[in-house]
């Protein structure tokens, strides 16, 4: 704590009227002892997205962008999801779109068209007969594909992180406020078995009020470095690699923040309003560059191991790390520390909560003496997830099993998004989810290459993020979810029964 005391008390003889710009362009100034960034005015004639719903859509009409390592799966998942048709497939490489036509050959849907190049997904964008434009290229692309798909009148899905910095967080935003286009983040993990549980538990009291969360991407990539695109011979790292050289702070915090912002409401009652990051030097990364480019590397500029801390208006504190480099067990750490239980997933899974408390919500110990002092036993743990299994797994987890998509929870992901748009409804995640959960890169450098100083999180909800109170999902009624499902099913009956022909012909 001392040597943030005295990074604060460095930052507070800086001058408070000079505005600098960081390296990304961004503009923020000294304010005591803080730093701010400068957050724009809503455009005249925008206004809020939050809750924002579209008539409902009998069909969802996809096209798909990027099908390297991603890409692919979320095709294969499409063919099993009642009510869309799979329109159109782009990629850099044309080979890879149209290895794609398998997953469409398979399950007897008819050929999609194929767009490729630099510039291929501009002509998708364009298309008339695409709702939705789904976004799985590299990081570096995610932005200019969805920039082009809402100016072009689509919605937009897009793999995370969705944006890199500060000024496309505000351009996603001002895009969907302006064309009341849905753009939402992709991010899978906040539909995992464990966090959708411990979101229904946490939703209904069982923890008390959650004060602390943690969330974390602890991976080693060390096996998959040499797979990630490169652009040319010349390339010798990979896109992923040059990008974790070239900038600092946690570039992949979605995976760990978005199950935990659920769970604390955030822009739902709660926001986030300081962030503090630090990290240690580079090791590993800088000798992963060395071996791959067999020359010095003077400056990998992200650390092996980075953590930031966020606090909220209502006083909650967030905790979110972010390891690649280092060899160690896969961990997201995802857990809630509340004022009457605890739920922690990795490495130990499990829930603390005391007898009495226990009992409150609805499972009756068995055994004596139970505390929390330690984790539930097996039956009580295993009564305690019966009794709250959330209401989309119960829809969707099983059939979610059988289709993959790590471990599942990429098919629950998709099922609900298309969900929502066929009955006009909400979607789970929107721009100000995705801006949140994606600004913690360049707000971490500004911290760290500041003296690990204190960084004002924006409001990109511009003033509203108190609107809604409490983070929900939302349903169709009953009777709306069987007449759009009925709907579904017969538009893909007959989508199959076309390409069946088509494909039959093109083997004669």
């Amino acid at each position: 704590m001392l040597s943030l005391c005295f990074a604060f008390s460095a930052c507070s003889t800086q001058t408070a009227t000079t505005v600098n710009t960081s390296e990304k362009g961004t503009q923020w100034e000294w304010k005591n002892g803080t730093i701010v960034v400068q957050t724009p005015e809503r455009p005249a004639g925008q206004k809020s997205v939050l809750g924002l719903t579209v008539p409902k859509m009998e069909v969802v009409r996809v096209g798909f962008v990027g099908l390297g390592m991603r890409g692919p799966g979320a095709v294969e998942r499409f063919t099993h999801i009642p009510g869309t048709h799979i329109v159109a497939l782009c990629d850099y490489e044309e080979k890879r779109a149209e290895r794609c036509q398998k997953y469409l050959e398979k399950a007897s849907l008819p050929k999609a068209a194929v767009y490729s190049g630099a510039t291929g997904y501009e002509e998708l964008c364009k298309r008339d007969d695409i709702d939705l434009v789904y976004v799985a290229a590299d990081w570096l692309h995610h932005f200019s594909v969805a920039k082009c798909a809402l100016e072009n009148g689509k919605h937009v899905a897009i793999e995370v992180p969705s944006a890199m910095n500060l000024q496309e967080c505000w351009d996603l935003i001002n895009l969907s406020e302006a064309n009341r286009k849905h753009c939402m983040i992709l991010e899978n993990c906040c539909y995992d078995w464990f966090e959708m549980n411990t979101l229904n538990m946490a939703q209904q009291g069982v923890f008390g009020e959650v004060i602390r969360a943690q969330g974390a991407y602890i991976h080693n990539l060390e096996p998959f470095w040499d797979y990630y695109w490169k652009n040319g011979e010349n390339d010798k790292l990979g896109w992923r690699l040059e990008f974790n050289m070239r900038h600092r702070g946690d570039v992949y915090a979605t995976h760990g923040l978005g199950p935990v912002a659920q769970a604390l409401d955030i822009h739902r009652g709660d926001r986030v309003t300081t962030l503090v990051a630090m990290d240690t030097k580079s090791v590993v990364g800088k000798a992963l560059v060395e071996e791959r480019a067999d020359s010095a590397c003077n400056n990998f500029r992200n650390g092996d191991h980075t953590t930031t801390l966020l606090r909220t208006a209502n006083g909650k504190v967030i905790e979110i790390q972010h390891n690649v480099m280092t060899p160690q067990p896969y961990n997201r750490l995802y857990q809630l520390t509340g004022t009457k239980g605890f739920a922690n997933k990795y490495p130990v899974e499990g829930y603390a909560l005391d007898a009495k408390q226990l009992s409150a919500s609805g499972v009756q110990p068995k055994v004596d003496d139970l505390s929390s002092h330690g984790f539930l036993p097996d039956s009580e743990m295993r009564a305690l997830i019966e009794k709250y299994q959330h209401p989309i797994l119960k829809k969707y987890g099983e059939m979610a099993k059988e289709v993959g998509g790590h471990g599942g929870m990429d098919f629950i992901m998709d099922s609900r998004m298309i969900y929502c748009l066929q009955n006009g409804l909400p979607l789970d995640m929107d721009v100000y989810d995705l801006a949140e959960w994606c600004c913690l890169a360049e707000l971490g450098e500004l911290s760290m290459d500041n003296g690990c100083a204190a960084v004002a999180f924006p409001d990109f909800t511009r003033g509203e993020w108190n609107v809604v109170k409490g983070y929900k999902h939302a349903y169709a009624s009953l009777e709306e979810e069987a007449a759009s499902m009925e709907k579904a099913k017969a538009f893909t009956a007959k989508l199959k029964e076309r390409g069946a022909k088509e494909w039959a012909a093109e083997k004669k």
